[in-house]
């Protein structure tokens, strides 16, 4: 009975009709619900599918369509009807289509245009007006099946609203589409950030409905902007108050086109990182990749870690490396989408060739390469690169993060042996930065990971030293003692922490072994600030292990100007574990 209903709506839909008072459609309320852009064998079977969403009856006479390059073009020069709830396919060749789809009935306008398989505008008319428009790129999905909407109340252009058809037959022209699914879900933020000190640009991840933006929809830290303006495409609102204050944004109200409506939601509001806020932190440079062993290939990649108490947009964001013979560096954005980290939190960025942004995070590379790590965490910030290499060479390279203003918030210049003498191979494994405190690019401030993996992306350093500084006038600090340089990811470092009376030295720093015999210098005559810290992985001068004992550090320091001398002394016990 069903199907027979079916039928005679498909007719309906295609029947001349003599007289009928039919109704002005409103936009939207007939809308593009399928595409079949790029079909299988033969573009003859191209195709669009209309789909009646009102409760009203239009006549397809009065509606034209076209494609970007603006002819437009006549569907039927007849009337017929297009019944509430219907759909009507509107097909390029009237023999391939109804051998192709026997059970559904199709217009073959008077004439067609060419269906670009990479991107394509399609605008169906009523008059001058416009009733809908899919701006479809090839990355929606598409190939070699139909390009199917979700939802027919939703948006239009919202990529995540389109999809490739799953059925069988590879379109479903004339009846609902295979991955057909209401949105009942309210709209949701991607970012809220700092725009100016007056203005917050909120980002949401499908258009909102336009009466329900008002000003008294948001506050931040309970303070209510002046105006709130919706964008033309519906995705982001401009927020405008006298003065932009810390604190959560609130949003209440809001709907999206189904009118899904937020009840309550806080977003923390995220700003443009500052130098010294969000710090390269972890380096793949030498991945491991063999095809032949059981264990999921490594990626290039690398680590930032935001030591900051905001959370940071890393929108606009980018990485150049070092210039090569001609002058030419590698410039790559950081994050195309709307993108931030959390405070404490992790970005990492890793070599994903073909990788869909879309897809999770646990489904990368990365994440098989490192499978202890949960990617989805909301402290992980995932960052797709869609290149087979990040460039990081293994002679050694620079890292220089920066904003779009082209203002660097950190460099790294690593070179391989930065790696901890000890180990024999390095391939597969990381540097990690020691300390977030200490200078960036500085080698005793990196080594080698001690992870079971080979690295440690999206989670705390397995050589992580906080490298306090005394507060004391005055002082030097070793920490921890005992240290055991065996990496096994615990205590392999020790952290020499000084804060000296003079504000700029020449500092020098020595170990000694228990019976006063110099074994290691660190610093020989360095220009130093007046607090800092610097790494022994405890080894020798010539790059040995020591025996387990007490060591003696000793640091001077000479005031250049005044010539005031500094020197402190400090015990720190070299373990090992068995």
């Amino acid at each position: 009975m069903k199907r027979f209903i079916f039928l005679l709506l498909g007719l309906a839909c295609i029947l001349p009709v003599k007289s009928v008072a039919q109704a002005v459609p409103l936009p939207l309320e007939v809308v593009i619900n399928e595409i079949h852009y790029n079909p299988l064998g033969s573009d003859d079977l191209e195709f669009l599918e209309l789909y009646n969403v009102s409760n009203k009856t239009f006549d397809l006479k009065d509606f034209r369509f076209k494609d970007d390059t603006a002819t437009i073009r006549t569907i039927i020069g007849t009337s017929t009807l297009l019944l509430p709830g219907a759909y009507v396919v509107l097909a390029k060749d009237g023999t391939l289509f109804p051998t192709a789809y026997p059970t559904a009935k199709a217009i073959i306008p008077p004439s067609w245009p060419a269906l670009n398989n990479d991107s394509e505008v399609v605008t169906l008319l009523y008059g001058n007006t416009t009733i809908d428009q899919v701006s479809y790129r090839s990355s929606w999905g598409g190939t070699d099946v139909s390009l199917e909407r979700v939802d027919p109340n939703s948006a239009s252009n919202n990529a995540a609203n389109w999809g490739s058809c799953t059925d069988p037959a590879k379109a479903t022209p004339g009846k609902q589409n295979s991955i057909y699914k209401p949105d009942v879900e309210p709209p949701k933020v991607l970012i809220a950030r700092q725009t100016t000190n007056t203005t917050v640009q909120v980002v949401f991840n499908e258009p909102l409905l336009a009466t329900s933006v008002q000003p008294t929809g948001f506050r931040l830290g309970g303070v209510a902007p002046n105006a709130a303006a919706l964008s033309t495409d519906g995705l982001s609102v401009i927020l405008t108050f006298t003065n932009v204050t810390t604190g959560m944004l609130t949003i209440t109200g809001v709907q999206d086109l189904a009118k899904n409506a937020v009840s309550t939601l806080q977003v923390v509001l995220a700003r443009f990182p500052q130098p010294g806020e969000l710090l390269i932190n972890e380096i793949m440079f030498d991945p491991l990749a063999d095809t032949k062993d059981s264990i999921p290939d490594q990626t290039e990649y690398f680590e930032l870690v935001n030591i900051s108490t905001a959370a940071l947009d890393i929108t606009n964001l980018f990485w150049t490396n070092a210039p090569d013979e001609n002058g030419k560096a590698d410039t790559i954005r950081v994050s195309v989408g709307n993108r931030s980290v959390a405070p404490g939190g992790y970005v990492a960025i890793s070599s994903e060739p073909g990788f869909n942004a879309a897809a999770p995070a646990s489904t990368s590379k990365l994440a098989k390469a490192f499978g202890g790590i949960l990617f989805d965490d909301p402290s992980i910030t995932f960052v797709p690169i869609d290149r087979t290499s990040l460039s990081l060479t293994n002679s050694g390279e620079t890292i220089r993060l920066h904003r779009s203003d082209k203002t660097v918030l950190d460099e790294v210049s690593y070179l391989p042996e930065w790696h901890n003498p000890n180990m024999l191979v390095t391939k597969g494994v990381a540097l990690e930065r020691i300390s977030p405190s200490t200078t960036s690019n500085k080698a005793n401030n990196w080594t080698s990971s001690a992870g079971l993996q080979g690295g440690t992306p999206g989670k705390q350093n397995s050589v992580y030293t906080a490298g306090e500084v005394p507060q004391n006038s005055g002082k030097i600090s070793v920490r921890p003692s005992p240290f055991s340089p065996d990496q096994d990811g615990k205590d392999d470092v020790a952290a020499i922490s000084y804060k000296l009376i003079t504000t700029t030295s020449l500092i020098r720093v020595r170990i000694y072994d228990s019976t006063g015999r110099l074994v290691r210098t660190l610093e020989e005559a360095v220009l130093g600030t007046q607090e800092g810290t610097l790494f022994w992985d405890g080894l020798d001068e010539a790059g040995q292990s020591l025996r387990v004992g007490i060591y003696i550090v000793l640091l001077e320091s000479v005031d250049r100007s005044t010539g005031t001398t500094e020197a402190y002394k400090a015990p720190v016990v070299l373990a090992r574990k068995f």
